[in-house]
Formats: structure tokens, sequence, C-alpha cells
């Protein structure tokens, strides 16, 4: 869809060793890579965009991911992609981290902060990441959560 940009970039640098590019669902490669036996530093997700595959996502990325690694969501402005952050947020396995150089215009933080009052969302659960629309997220922990958790979300 962007002509190969991304793997072209990689390759300019020397990074297409260090890199994997699964062409197809997330919700169905990330399984795959599961059932590889690999681990991984860093994974991006943008996938689909309903709340169901984006919790499929994040499973097998937990699981896949190393402690001090980075989990990055494409979307964050969409519901679903907020809903799972607030999920995330309850097992207390990772941290968030801001990314205040990925800030969009000021024109694009406008639109966002009139389209907040319309539907009357409250600013501070809107924007978990100011108007920045990447969740990225540093595993801390592995410990798993006790059998019986539920916190609401």
């Amino acid at each position: 869809e962007h002509g190969g940009a991304a793997l072209g970039a990689l390759a300019e640098f020397g990074l297409q060793d260090f890199f994997s590019l699964r062409e197809g669902p997330s919700h169905s490669e990330l399984p795959k890579l599961f059932n590889s036996g690999k681990s991984f530093d860093l994974i991006f997700i943008d996938g689909a965009h309903q709340f169901n595959f984006k919790f499929i996502d994040f499973y097998y990325a937990d699981l896949l991911l190393e402690i001090g690694g980075c989990l990055v969501f494409h979307d964050l402005l969409l519901p679903a992609t907020k809903k799972l952050y607030k999920y995330i947020q309850t097992l207390r396995r990772y941290e968030f981290m801001a990314t205040p150089q990925l800030q969009p215009t000021a024109a694009k933080k406008l639109r966002y902060l009139a389209g907040a009052f319309v539907k009357f969302k409250p600013l501070r659960t809107y924007w978990p990441n100011g108007f920045g629309n990447l969740l990225v997220l540093r595993k801390i922990s592995d410990e798993p959560a006790p059998w019986n958790l539920f916190r609401n979300f």
C-alpha cells in the first residue's frame, strides 16, 4: 500500500536484518510467531480496529515481548485502543511512555479538541498520550496476574 517505504528506510540504514515484516492480519500472524518460540524487544501493532482483535494482538504480543521491550499500538485515538489501554493498566506489567515529539499539528489538535467537546468526552481520559496517536508501553514485568484477578476497565 505504501510502496515498501518502511522496508526501504530500514535497508537505507542497514537495519533490515533486525526487522521481521509479517504480512497478514496481526491476530493470525502473532500466534504463528508465538509458536515459533521467538521473542522480541519491539512489537509494533497496526491491526484491525475492533477491541476483540486488538485484545488478541495484545495477548500474543505480551507473550512474545521481552521484559524491557516496547509494545507500540497505532491508532490510540480509536475507542478500542483506548479501552485496551485501560485493560493493560489493570495488569500493572507495563509502563506508559509519552511521545511528545510525535504530537500532531496545532490545527489537528484543535480539530480533536472540538470533537471531544461535541462528543462530551472528558479530555483527561480521551487522550492518554496528549493528542498523539501512538500508544508506547514498556514491559516491566512478566508476573502473571492472580487467577481470580478482575478489575473493571
